[in-house]
């Protein structure tokens, strides 16, 4: 469908006066159109004109979305508006908690974009997560002034835009909206908008919301009560001024908030502020014959320390925002910059222990989350930093004990209940790895990687249809996750779905060429189907991303046997057992091979070791009746 020039190509957001679709513009470029649609009540056209007005005089500089064109059409009135690659807060929020630097720097630039608004006269009336969006460079724009209205008709533009909304009429989102609003939008001024960060921040520290409940009813009179947890219960490593701040914008009687985002903005940037505007006169009232030129140099000297730390703060951001997206240069680049400012930053010393692993480099990570955990303790990330490291490097106990530390400080870290999930399958704790995944998707339903993971516990315990599902909607959300593809075709394969199983795993390989495991299960699975040939070529090309292999090691030993080459199989049986000695199934397929070969006595040594390992195997049987017919001499 095109509206005007512009041609919709997805549905991307819906809200009360239209939708928001993802759409190309003439020069070919990917820009977001919000288009009116539906049943026009009354007000509907003004209010979209308003937002028109409105939008045309806050773009980027003053830290909102900017509108590229307007028009209309015979789908109805339209906006037009860059297409933001960041993506939301919302989505953010769902994958994991804001560090503290982080949510600062957030609430900071926010307040910001709030003040600039403020000071002409604008209310925005509907700031949540789904309204913060981020530009590539990580950039926070606030977006959707559908519900804002000047406040006072003392400013431009303001004539008839305060009285679109009724007395009385609830504007906003409830949980996110002051109780004032709700109660009566049209009266809704700065510190409305004071409420709705405050109760942001909140979220992005605390993982949760600050107002819950299971109904509307009780969710609006907890807003009215002012219920919540503090901020400190929830997120122990916030410091006191901040859920001061936090917890102050989210007072129930407007006149405890900050009055605006400009004393917001100010508030947010912590005690050192207060203490710039102190020192240079505590200085001078301190040390006699100080010249007035020291006192500027001693200011300078402060406001430059001041800057250093919100450069620190923002280029971590970057550093994590690069990470996010897979770029791992990117985030390198900026990490060290990071650490060229502060060396011991320990959120930065985390995000570089996070590119390190995903490097290989897991000495590296293990050093940089270790030097972090020096500096403070009550680093979660830190812990769980060093614990992917470790069960990367086999050291799954220790691995166990990292991510339990850091589920400590933070119990609603989706992710590391799912890596302390992965980490216990690698033990064989399959009952403790479910119990740790269904944590993870009680907090994060949609995440992908526990989805993933459910899938391939319920495959290992028989419960093929249950795992597949749970396949299916993790490819729903993410249809790149590797994963996710590699463990729907294993519980194919259970299930005797070998096309289908084969033609999963090559998706897998698609996504990862050097993922050795579907490569390994993609063998085993032409191998039931008697494509040996295929088969060899799989296991082999396992074995050039991973020489350790013992699975890919083993069968390819197999698979070489059926197609008569017995020396290719004696030796792939041979190296298996080198990297496993304790691989029972390996021994009796050596043992074979020699009993063929007529090398008694060492078919004799290699069965006698598989009774030794697996005296129960159903090959047991077979293998005492021949030591039997063939004793020692």
């Amino acid at each position: 469908m095109k509206v005007g020039a512009y041609e919709l190509l997805s549905e991307i957001g819906r809200g009360g006066m239209g939708s928001v679709y993802r759409a190309r513009s003439p020069d070919g470029r990917e820009v977001a159109v919000k288009l009116l649609r539906g049943p026009l009540e009354d007000g509907t056209i003004e209010r979209f004109e308003r937002e028109r007005r409105l939008l045309s005089g806050f773009g980027e500089r003053e830290g909102f979305v900017p509108l590229l064109d307007a028009g209309s059409s015979s789908h109805g009135p339209f906006l037009v508006m860059p297409f933001l690659e960041g993506g939301t807060l919302r989505e953010r929020l769902r994958r994991r908690k804001l560090a503290v630097d982080e949510a600062i720097a957030l609430g900071r630039s926010l307040a910001s974009a709030l003040a600039r608004a403020h000071e002409r006269g604008v209310v925005h009336r509907d700031l949540k997560p789904e309204n913060v969006l981020f530009t590539r460079d990580g950039e926070a724009l606030l977006a959707d002034l559908g519900l804002a209205k000047h406040f006072r008709g003392d400013t431009p533009d303001s004539g008839g835009s305060i009285s679109l909304s009724r007395s009385g009429d609830l504007v906003g989102t409830v949980g996110y909206a002051a109780f004032e609003q709700m109660r009566d939008g049209k009266s809704a001024g700065p510190q409305a908008d004071v409420f709705s960060l405050g109760a942001i921040l909140y979220e992005c520290l605390a993982g949760e919301p600050a107002f819950s409940g299971p109904t509307i009813v009780e969710l609006v009179e907890r807003v009215h009560r002012g219920s919540f947890e503090p901020v400190r219960h929830l997120r122990p490593d916030a410091p006191a001024w901040l859920a001061s701040v936090i917890e102050r914008s989210l007072s129930r009687d407007p006149e405890r908030r900050f009055e605006d985002g400009a004393r917001l903005e100010r508030a947010l940037a912590g005690p050192s502020r207060s203490r710039r505007m102190l020192l240079p006169g505590l200085a001078l009232g301190l040390v006699a014959g100080l010249s007035l030129a020291a006192a500027f140099f001693l200011k300078d000297r402060l406001a430059g320390s001041s800057r250093a730390a919100t450069d620190l703060a923002d280029t971590v951001v970057r550093a994590e925002q690069k990470l996010a997206k897979g770029d791992l240069d990117g985030a390198s680049g900026e990490v060290a910059h990071a650490l060229d400012l502060d060396p011991a930053s320990a959120r930065a010393l985390c995000v570089r222990a996070d590119v390190r692993c995903r490097r290989g480099d897991l000495d590296g990570a293990i050093a940089d989350a270790t030097r972090a955990l020096e500096l403070d303790r009550r680093v979660a990330t830190a812990w769980s930093a060093r614990g992917v490291a470790r069960f990367q490097r086999g050291e799954n106990d220790l691995a166990i004990a990292d991510l339990s530390r850091a589920l400590e400080l933070e119990p609603r870290n989706a992710a590391a209940w799912n890596n302390r999930a992965v980490a216990r399958v690698r033990k064989g704790d399959m009952e403790g790895a479910r119990a740790d995944v269904e944590r993870a998707l009680a907090i994060e339903p949609r995440n992908v990687g526990a989805l993933a993971n459910r899938g391939f516990i319920r495959t290992s315990r028989g419960e093929l249809d249950a795992a597949i599902e749970d396949l299916k909607r993790a490819l729903e959300i993410d249809p790149k996750s590797g994963s996710a593809w590699r463990y729907l075709g294993t519980a194919q394969v259970k299930k005797g779905e070998l096309d289908l199983a084969i033609a999963h795993m090559t998706r897998a390989i698609e996504i990862d060429p050097r993922d050795g495991i579907s490569y390994t299960n993609r063998a085993n699975a032409r191998a039931i189907k008697d494509d040996f040939q295929g088969a060899i070529a799989d296991y082999t090309k396992a074995l050039e991303i991973d020489p350790r292999n013992v699975t890919a090691c083993s069968n390819r030993g197999g698979a070489r046997v059926k197609l008569n080459d017995l020396a290719g199989g004696l030796a792939d049986f041979t190296r298996a057992i080198e990297l496993d000695p304790k691989l029972w199934n390996g021994f009796a397929a050596r043992g074979d091979m020699l009993a063929l070969k007529g090398d008694v006595e060492r078919a004799r040594a290699d069965y006698l070791r598989f009774l030794e390992l697996a005296p129960d195997r159903r090959e047991a049987p077979r293998i005492r009746d021949w030591l039997e017919k063939n004793p020692p001499k």
